[in-house]
């Protein structure tokens, strides 16, 4: 795939994935934090398990990125690992389970806005990370995962991989929210998943 299709791919995705958050402010903390059951997940717990990742992948893309050793090439060619988890966290109709680390897990509290507040703020970063990977490799640049540090892999599929997972997560929260709002709350709400 050409570097810079992918780059505005990421940038157009990670711009929709902020919109939602910033209208989710709208709404309120009762309707945020209602879950459907005691094993799914509220509005707001969707959103902190993202910026969870955030706060690991956001320090580690940078890294990479600050670091480069290898400047912008044309394409970027997927790896077999990374191409296989960016295709399991992007969205879509059967989008199967995974299981996350308990590291990774949402606090059972009530949670408040600033859980909103964090997920733009650190879009805002991930917005100038894009920019920034523009002028370096997607290939030869790598990423440490969050499963295990010590694995690292293409600075591209990284970026695939937290993007898709954040969209992933923003359609499960949308969800979440449309179950919990009354008929017409869910008509307003639906165009901002699409």
């Amino acid at each position: 795939m050409n570097q810079e299709t992918l780059l505005k791919e990421l940038i157009q995705l990670t711009i929709k994935n902020m919109e939602v958050a910033k209208d989710l402010k709208n709404y309120n903390l009762t309707v945020l934090n209602w879950k459907k059951n005691s094993n799914s997940w509220s509005t707001l717990q969707c959103i902190e398990h993202l910026n969870l990742y955030g706060e690991f992948y956001l320090p580690e893309i940078e890294e990479s990125i600050l670091k480069n050793k290898f400047q912008a090439e044309s394409f970027f060619k997927s790896g077999f690992i990374g191409n296989r988890l960016a295709k399991s966290m992007f969205p879509g109709d059967k989008m199967r389970k995974t299981k996350t680390s308990k590291s990774m897990y949402p606090s059972d509290k009530k949670l408040n806005n600033d859980i909103l507040e964090i997920f733009v703020n650190q879009q805002e970063q991930l917005l100038k990370l894009l920019d920034l990977a523009k002028n370096v490799s997607l290939n030869r640049n790598r990423v440490s995962i969050s499963m295990a540090k010590c694995i690292k892999l293409k600075l591209g599929d990284v970026l695939k991989v937290i993007i898709y997972h954040n969209r992933r997560h923003i359609v499960q929260a949308s969800k979440a929210l449309q179950a919990g709002l009354p008929l017409d709350g869910i008509i307003q709400f639906d165009s901002f998943i699409k």
